[in-house]
């Protein structure tokens, strides 16, 4: 991902022999930190999901807006978890990586700092 870009990652949550489970109801956490062992309070994006895609169908979207990737750049750690009821599992881990952008306009003919 690119900093200071506006992203957005479809999901689909399926069970180890690849069918979809329902996650209506549920959240889905996406965390990225800088150290895999960091607290969730020291956590460089934190993104909540609880409004689904297709619910029934384990379809969702985790998107990440500019102003979540505006200062951090380089590798990183994430994690998407599942809360349903009060258990939580891990659905994937795995590097981020936030790559330097070069443009960084607002609109049309304007330049942010």
């Amino acid at each position: 991902m690119y900093k200071r870009d506006d992203k957005s990652f479809p999901l689909t949550i399926t069970d180890n022999q690849g069918t979809p489970i329902d996650i209506t109801g549920d959240t889905i956490f996406f965390t990225v930190k800088a150290a895999e062992t960091d607290t969730d309070a020291n956590a460089l994006i934190k993104v909540d999901v609880t409004s689904h895609t297709d619910p029934t169908a384990g379809k969702t979207t985790i998107t990440i807006p500019k102003a979540k990737s505006n200062t951090i750049v380089g590798e990183h750690y994430f994690d998407i978890q599942r809360l349903h009821g009060t258990s939580i599992s891990t659905i994937c881990k795995g590097t981020f990586h936030l790559i330097q952008d070069i443009t960084i306009r607002t609109a049309t003919g304007q330049t942010g700092v």
